[in-house]
């Protein structure tokens, strides 16, 4: 991991999350009792880049599998199935007038690493 810093925090619960400096963008992370809780808390640290958890809440149950090499990549991969059909978000966006389609783009390669 690049890390252009850290910082230690001192935990008032078993449970939690927290953003922490790093060289590609921001780094999150998730404490837990157990595997599974550090997870869902590392989860809500992604969210929470992106806007208040707070504010999310949930709307339907969605149960997948995920798998990876070692358990240090089960975060970084991705779940396909975690993803809503893009055609049917872009569909509703332009039927609401929220936005107008105006291209679909296929990409060519995908780097990940």
């Amino acid at each position: 991991m690049c890390s252009t810093g850290s910082f230690r925090a001192t935990r008032t619960s078993a449970t939690g999350w927290e953003h922490y400096p790093h060289g590609a963008d921001i780094g999150v992370r998730g404490y837990g009792r157990c595997k599974e809780e550090a997870f869902v808390q590392a989860a809500r640290s992604l969210i929470a880049v992106i806007t208040d958890p707070a504010g999310v809440g949930t709307r339907e149950r969605v149960e997948f599998r995920c798998e990876a090499p070692d358990e240090e990549l089960l975060f970084a991969e991705e779940a396909p199935e975690a993803y809503k059909d893009v055609s049917a978000v872009v569909d509703a966006a332009d039927a609401a007038g929220l936005a107008r389609k105006v291209a679909r783009l296929e990409p060519l390669v995908c780097i990940k690493g």
